[in-house]
């Protein structure tokens, strides 16, 4: 990639990330705790800050960049250093000295969850304690052959005060390009929790009016003289009515941005600040965590440019804003003097950079050499690679999915089962037929926006070499979901409540126990072992309970926390209670038979796999005797109804399981958490983005994909 005459400098702080679960990052208390105490830095998952961030997306755009900033002189601190060598950012300005870098914690978002409190810590971060001076740091130096210089709020915040070192240098350096002749750009990148000199317990800023008050002055006080000889800003709306003083009612009323809005606050903008030569304003918002939008768009005195409103999917928020702002820099370096069309192309670039970095983990712009070469693949791609989405009817979640993966590629819809696949590289839906199936002649991949592929002709499509994948998003809601029948079940709750409603309260036969057990005091087995099994073994151990599964042959690592049993008789012997979570195979059918039922005397059975384990009469049979299988809860049936407001039985007048008091009886909810349908649509969605990258060699950090994909032959 050749470079061009162009030279971006930039100071700021460099930080350790570090990924935290979803528990550690609840417990709030446990974690800044953490934060304080945290001495050595054991485990790294990478580094990043926002200048270093924009410098590296730049060096991948072909633009020459340099970096002031202080790292600490030990392992760390040369890591990063060799990191930001790698990626050809000139580091002969960075100090070494000292043994502490910041530090934040992000929550691990493999679950599509995330924690809205990033957490900071500063205290005592070298960059803060090394003053530059003229014995020991040349602006002249630093700034010599610099086009732009570019710093953000966070570096100014890093002190929590106008007199604080790290501001004095951040100030010192911007100053000096402007005296230069450099162009200045600055991100306002306001954020609150950089703001506290000290975590305290409660961390919900935007509830704490007053501390919150606290940090916007302490904000508006520090930026002031960088707005004035800034010429490049980046900000959102949110950020002119709130620290520029613009009283705007449309701006504030309806977040969204026109033309009309625009040029209305376009004059008053340059005439209060007119050494600014560029206005950027981007504004995102999150109508979910995984789904997010955003505008964005460039002011001068005489030219307006906004871009419509994107939807696209989020894998890891982190550092896109940098990668913005980079573009941005990027493209208007590269045009001294832009017309309105050079305007639209700098702003429609940087916004498929900006969206792109949001399918990347990690802070710096680096799996990829060469963004231009990924964006251009990025749009060849939407016109080569053919998408059809099937579905029963068309909503909100279905729309945003096509939105979301029309950046990749080209997608067509169908509403109830397409009658053929002719022409699509891709197919998403909830069933196939083989007919359909044989009509397909470029068919790559199909995608199940659910975990069960029972609806789906497994043997043609191995046989046809089309890979297929499904999502179990879910398995961790389906894991709570079982336990809460399984413990429903221990405790005999659905018993006492089915005869009390008769006026008993003690039966004969099987129903005639007074006593229920704690589900402690159970060995629980649990028949199949996958991403619902592994999740409930999870909650089984925290709750101090034995459990116990099938060696299926898997590396020991996989069994963490579990015995192990050789087969389904050694289960049923060593445990009180098997929750299964199978799905529709082969080898699945009917494997609790008749004589294995009545084996499971006094013992409970949850199912939230498949229907196809048992066959309806024996289990009716056994639940209904004196002995063999003492309770059962099922979520899981052969059907359901097609009209949901008539009444319907999944069974016949043969198997009345409504008149059983031992069995609880679970409409297939255990996945029907409040936007449960949602996460299955966004989590496939973010599913085919991957799959996208991985085969026309984008992005290669796909390990997701291979434990979604269906082995055609076993049938999950």
């Amino acid at each position: 990639m050749a470079f061009i005459n162009k030279k971006v400098a930039a100071f700021g702080e460099i930080l350790v990330k570090h990924t935290v679960s979803k528990d550690e990052a609840y417990d709030l208390k446990q974690l800044n705790k953490k934060l304080q105490t945290t001495k050595n830095i054991n485990s790294i998952d990478s580094y990043g800050g926002t200048e270093a961030n924009v410098l590296v997306a730049l060096s991948k755009m072909g633009i020459n960049t340099r970096l002031a900033t202080v790292l600490p002189d030990n392992k760390n601190g040369n890591e990063c250093l060799d990191i930001l060598k790698k990626n050809d950012v000139d580091t002969s300005f960075i100090k070494l000295t000292g043994n502490k870098m910041g530090e934040y914690y992000f929550l691990n978002n493999d679950s599509l969850e995330r924690d809205k409190k990033t957490l900071f810590s500063r205290e005592n971060s070298i960059i803060n304690n090394y003053e530059f001076n003229s014995n020991n740091f040349s602006c002249d130096d630093f700034l010599d052959s610099v086009d732009l210089f570019h710093l953000s709020g966070i570096a100014l915040s890093l002190d929590n005060d106008i007199n604080g070192i790290a501001f004095k240098n951040a100030m010192m350096l911007a100053r000096k390009a402007h005296e230069k002749n450099i162009l200045v750009s600055f991100d306002f990148n306001f954020r609150p929790g950089v703001w506290q000199k000290k975590f305290k317990e409660n961390l919900d800023y935007y509830d704490n009016h007053e501390l919150y008050d606290l940090c916007i002055n302490g904000f508006k006080n520090s930026i002031k003289e960088i707005v004035d000889l800034a010429d490049i800003l980046f900000l959102s709306t949110k950020d002119i009515l709130t620290f520029l003083d613009f009283d705007d009612p449309y701006m504030n009323s309806n977040g969204k941005m026109t033309t009309e809005i625009i040029q209305a606050f376009q004059k008053k903008f340059f005439i209060k600040y007119p050494n600014c030569k560029y206005l950027v304003i981007r504004d995102r918002q999150k109508p979910s965590e995984v789904v997010n939008w955003v505008q964005a768009g460039i002011l001068t005195p005489d030219l307006c440019v906004f871009s419509d409103k994107q939807i696209f999917a989020v894998k890891e928020p982190i550092g896109c804003g940098d990668a913005f702002d980079a573009a941005v820099i990027k493209g208007l370096l590269s045009n001294a003097f832009p017309t309105k069309k050079d305007l639209e192309d700098i702003i429609s670039f940087s916004l498929k950079v900006f969206i792109y970095k949001h399918q990347i983990k990690g802070d710096l712009f680096i799996p990829c050499d060469d963004i231009f070469k990924i964006i251009d693949e990025l749009d060849k791609n939407i016109n080569k690679t053919k998408v059809l989405l099937a579905f029963d009817k068309l909503d909100e979640e279905y729309q945003n999915m096509v939105k979301n993966i029309s950046y990749y590629a080209s997608v067509d819809t169908f509403t109830g089962n397409p009658q053929s696949l002719a022409g699509y590289d891709i197919f998403i839906g909830k069933r196939l037929t083989k007919d359909v199936l044989k009509t397909a002649d470029r068919l790559k991949a199909v995608f199940a926006y659910k975990t069960g592929v029972d609806d789906f002709p497994l043997d043609l499509l191995d046989e046809m070499n089309i890979e297929v994948y499904n999502s179990h998003i879910d398995s961790e809601i389906i894991a709570k979901y079982s336990f809460a029948l399984a413990t429903s079940l221990a405790c005999r709750i659905t018993e006492s409540s089915f005869l009390m409603r008769q006026g008993m309260w003690v039966s004969e036969g099987k129903f005639s126990g007074k006593y229920w057990n704690s589900i402690e005091e159970l060995k629980i087995g649990l028949l199949g072992f996958g991403h619902i099994g592994k999740d409930l073994n999870k909650l089984l151990v925290k709750n101090n309970v034995e459990t116990y599964t099938i060696d299926r042959g898997h590396d020991k690592s996989y069994y963490k926390n579990v015995n192990l049993v050789k087969d389904l008789d050694e289960l049923i012997e060593k445990t009180d209670l098997i929750i299964s979570s199978l799905p529709k195979t082969k080898d699945t059918n009917n494997i609790f038979t008749k004589e294995r039922l009545y084996r499971m005397n006094e013992m409970y059975l949850v199912n939230v796999g498949r229907s196809n384990i048992y066959d309806y009469k024996d289990l009716y049979e056994v639940l209904s005797s004196d002995l063999g299988l003492s309770g059962a809860a099922i979520d899981t049936w052969d059907s359901k109804p097609k009209d949901f407001s008539k009444s319907y039985f999944p069974w016949t007048n043969e198997t009345p399981f409504e008149k059983l008091p031992n069995i609880i009886l679970s409409p297939h909810q255990a996945m029907k958490v409040e936007e449960g349908h949602k996460r299955y649509v966004l989590d496939t969605c973010e599913r085919v983005i991957e799959y996208i990258f991985k085969k026309n060699n984008i992005y290669d950090e796909v390990d997701k994909m291979e434990t979604n994909k269906v082995d055609l032959k076993r049938g999950y």
